[in-house]
C-alpha cells in the first residue's frame, strides 16, 4: 500500500471499526513512524494528554505491555505480535501509535470529520465504536438529613430553602445546613449523613463549623442546651469548635471520646481503617485521658507527631498520599468516587509519594495512581477498581 494520505485513512479507520488483517497490524504501526503522517495528522494528536495518560512506562517490560494494551484497547487483542526485532517502546513513532488509541477513545479521530475512502464499505461505516461511556466525576455536595421522627431529606448539590423538623427551621444554603443561634428546639436530634461520592457542610447552634467526608455521618441535637456540647460521629470529620469556657464541646466516636472547649482537629474514624486517628490543628484537646497539643495526633490510645497538612488535605481539595501505603490511598478514592476494590492477586505493600487533586476524573485519577507504582496495574470495571501486582 502506498503512504498517502487516502491509504492512511484506510488503514486508521480498518483500525476503528475491527478490520484491521493480521498481516496488517506490523504495517498499521510501522507506517505511523513516517514524517508523512505526523505531517499530515500532527495537529489532532495532544501529547501533553499522552504524557499524564502514559507515565511512568519506562523500561522494555512496561513498553511491551503497553504495546500490548494499545492493541486490545483498539480491538486487536487476539493478535500474536513478535515485540522483540526493535526496541519501539522508546521511539517516537510509539508515542504516535498512543496518540492514534486516545484519538479514538476519546471520539475525536479524525475520520468522523472527513468523508469516508471509496474502498471502505458503507455497513461497515455503521459498525464505528461507539463513543466512551460518562466519565465518573467525583463527589459532591449531598447528603441525606434524618429528622428527629425518622423522616429522611435528601440534600442535593445546588437546592436551597428551609427544612422544617417540627417547629425548628434549617437553612439550606449551597451544600450547608445552617441552624441558628436562636434554636430552641432543645428535644430535636438530627443526623446528616453523606454517601461514599458526597461530602457536605454544617454549621450547628452554637456556631460550631462541621466538614463531612465521603461515607460519614454526625448525630447532633438542633440546640445545646446542657452543660455540655456533644455529637456522635462516624467515618471522617472536621470541626472548627465555637469557644465556650462554660460548655465543653464533646466529640463519641466508636472507639474515642474528644473533649474540646474551642479548637479545630480532625477525625478519621472510618470502620475499615485499622484505627481511629484524631490530629490536632489548633488549641487543645483531650482524646479520653490524653492531652493533644497542636500538631499531634492520637492514634488507638498513642500520640504521634502528625503530618497536619496531609491529614486535612481531604479538607483543602487534594490527596496526599505521599507515605501512605497504597490500600489506604486507594481506600481514600473508593470512598471519593463510590467504588468497590477487588485486589486480583496479592495487595501490593508500597507506600506511595504524590498529590492528586480530588476534582479531576475517575480516569485521570487512576492514570495518577498508576504512574506513582511501577509494579502495580490498577484499572476501572464499571464501577469496580480491579488491582494486579506485577510479581517480579
Amino acid at each position: 500500500m502506498s503512504s498517502t494520505p487516502a491509504s492512511y485513512d484506510q488503514l486508521i479507520h480498518q483500525f476503528v471499526t475491527d478490520h484491521l488483517l493480521p498481516e496488517q497490524v506490523d504495517q498499521f504501526f510501522l507506517f505511523l513512524e513516517q514524517e508523512d503522517f505526523r505531517a499530515h495528522y500532527g495537529e489532532h494528536i495532544d501529547t501533553e494528554l499522552l504524557k499524564t495518560a502514559f507515565h511512568g512506562w519506562a523500561n522494555s517490560q512496561q513498553g511491551d505491555e503497553l504495546y500490548q494494551r494499545i492493541l486490545r484497547q483498539g480491538g486487536i487483542g487476539n493478535q500474536s505480535i513478535s515485540l522483540t526485532r526493535k526496541p519501539f517502546y522508546n521511539k517516537a513513532w510509539f508515542r504516535y501509535a498512543a496518540a492514534v488509541l486516545v484519538l479514538v477513545t476519546a471520539g475525536m479521530l479524525y475520520l468522523m470529520n472527513r468523508s469516508q475512502p471509496a474502498s471502505v464499505p458503507s455497513n461497515e461505516i455503521a459498525e464505528q465504536k461507539e463513543l466512551p461511556a460518562k466519565p465518573i466525576l467525583p463527589a459532591g455536595n449531598k447528603a441525606v438529613l434524618t429528622l428527629s421522627n425518622g423522616q429522611q431529606v435528601s440534600l442535593e448539590n445546588n437546592a436551597a430553602g428551609t427544612i422544617n423538623d417540627g417547629s425548628l427551621a434549617i437553612q439550606q444554603v449551597d451544600g450547608q445546613l445552617i441552624y441558628g443561634k436562636n434554636s430552641v428546639a432543645a428535644d430535636v436530634t438530627n443526623t446528616i449523613t453523606t454517601p461514599n461520592g458526597g461530602q457536605y457542610q454544617l454549621l450547628l447552634s452554637d456556631g460550631t463549623k462541621v466538614w463531612l467526608n465521603a461515607g460519614s455521618s454526625i448525630t447532633y441535637p438542633a440546640a445545646f442546651t446542657g452543660s455540655t456540647r456533644t455529637v456522635s460521629i462516624k467515618g471522617e470529620v472536621y470541626f472548627e469548635v465555637s469557644t465556650d469556657k462554660n460548655r465543653p464541646f464533646i466529640v463519641n466516636t466508636v472507639k474515642d471520646q474528644i473533649t474540646v472547649l474551642g479548637t479545630a482537629f480532625n477525625v478519621n474514624s472510618y470502620s475499615d481503617e485499622p484505627a481511629t486517628k484524631t490530629t490536632l490543628v489548633e488549641g487543645s484537646v483531650k482524646v479520653n485521658e490524653q492531652l493533644l497539643k497542636p500538631g499531634q495526633a492520637s492514634v488507638d490510645g498513642k500520640i504521634i507527631a502528625a503530618n497536619v497538612q496531609q491529614d486535612i488535605a481531604w479538607k483543602a481539595g487534594y490527596f496526599d498520599f505521599t507515605g501512605l501505603p497504597f490500600d489506604q490511598a486507594l481506600r481514600q478514592l473508593a470512598r471519593w468516587y463510590d467504588l468497590q476494590i477487588v485486589y486480583q492477586n496479592e495487595a501490593p505493600r508500597d507506600l506511595l509519594k504524590g498529590k492528586m487533586e480530588r476534582n479531576m476524573t475517575l480516569t485521570d485519577a487512576i492514570a495518577g495512581l498508576n504512574g506513582m507504582l511501577a509494579n502495580v496495574k490498577v484499572r476501572l470495571e464499571n464501577r469496580t477498581i480491579l488491582v494486579k501486582s506485577i510479581l517480579r
